[in-house]
């Protein structure tokens, strides 16, 4: 089963919404884990993949060159059905810093020291991975009453890596992943509003990559 570890760098401040507040400070939350580490959860990383897949579909429709990935098609094949009792091909786990795992034993760590615990806790870790962003709605350049609102956002540059799983001997499976992987630029809440742009790369087998846009561009030059 081939097996690939993606990585997901943030080009700009990313909203990773947790759809929970942090009490009268935060209006929208991230997600991040009991030490303040931010994570992307394995099912919104599928969901964001398979959104890009549709769009990889519909825009091969339009141009001709479903042909390419004639037997993927029918995303459900590749990333199964809501409601099917069998696991789908594709598998992918959280996503993380990297390192986490270390990461978080130290942190734990200096955590549980009295000498260094009162120097770090798990919301002077948060606030090293992110931001805080205020914003409010305006209308005829005055400020509304009650707009305020406030959210926390992951830093740019921040880089998560994940692991996928691929369980299907259709070669267009891998070929409609791959360029999933190529077309993911944004996500997160407020993506369209400038937040979330992203590169997604596949670190241990780049040549994949390459190797589904040469042959991509061989039959766009047919």
């Amino acid at each position: 089963m081939p097996e690939y570890i993606m990585s997901v760098e943030l080009i700009t401040d990313a909203l990773i919404g947790s759809g929970e507040g942090y009490g009268a400070i935060v209006d929208s939350d991230i997600v991040y884990d009991d030490l303040g580490i931010p994570y992307i959860p394995g099912k919104r990383m599928k969901g964001l993949l398979l959104d890009s897949a549709f769009e990889i579909i519909d825009n091969f429709n339009q141009a001709g060159l479903i042909s390419y990935i004639a037997q993927a098609r029918n995303t459900d094949d590749l990333f199964g059905k809501a409601g099917d009792n069998a696991p789908s091909p594709l598998s992918i786990f959280r996503f993380n810093i990297e390192n986490y795992e270390t990461t978080r034993e130290w942190l734990k760590y200096f955590i549980g020291e009295e000498k260094y615990g009162k120097f770090i806790s798990p919301e002077m870790i948060l606030k090293t991975f992110t931001g805080i962003r205020r914003q409010t709605k305006i209308v005829d350049g005055i400020a509304s009453d009650g707009s305020l609102r406030t959210i926390r956002v992951v830093n740019k540059g921040t880089i998560f890596y994940g692991k996928i799983t691929l369980n299907s001997n259709n070669p267009d499976h891998e070929k409609l992943f791959s360029l999933a992987c190529i077309n993911l630029r944004r996500l997160g809440t407020k993506r369209n509003r400038g937040l979330g742009e992203v590169v997604c790369t596949l670190q241990n087998d780049v040549n994949l990559n390459t190797k589904t846009l040469h042959e991509l561009e061989a039959v766009c030059t047919k």
